[in-house]
């Protein structure tokens, strides 16, 4: 089932999404009654079933007037995922926590060498530039 579906079968985690704004546009940041917000997919919104996927960097919460111009195609995928990604972190720990987002758990490489890193750090002449930033 795609995000879109899911928040249909869902009203209570579509709530819970537009509360977790504050209830205000993320598009023009007016507060309105959690009634009027929607909650707008887009881009690739990946299966529910996909693990380890972000799903809120694939919604936006918006208030009718916003929310008409995304769905016409006025506004672009890539001012979208903007929008998205200047989210307050606690809005995104918030939406992540009502999505169930999982992160995928870090595993290092096995190929991992320090020495080896360094040496050819030291044999290229490098160093400076790691010391100063790159």
């Amino acid at each position: 089932m795609d995000l879109s579906g899911y928040l249909k079968r869902c009203p209570a985690k579509s709530r819970e999404l537009k509360s977790a704004t504050g209830c205000r546009c993320e598009n023009c940041s007016l507060e309105y009654p959690l009634a009027l917000l929607e909650v707008h997919t887009f881009g690739s919104a990946r299966s529910m079933e996909t693990p380890h996927t972000d799903l809120q960097k694939y919604l936006l919460v918006l208030c009718p007037s916003c929310s008409r111009s995304f769905r016409s195609g006025l506004i672009d995928v890539p001012l979208q995922r903007d929008l998205v990604r200047v989210r307050n972190r606690q809005i995104r720990r918030r939406m992540r926590a009502i999505l169930s987002y999982q992160p995928k758990p870090y595993t290092p490489s096995v190929d991992f060498d320090p020495e080896v890193i360094f040496r050819e750090m030291v044999s290229s002449n490098s160093p400076d530039l790691c010391l100063n930033g790159g």
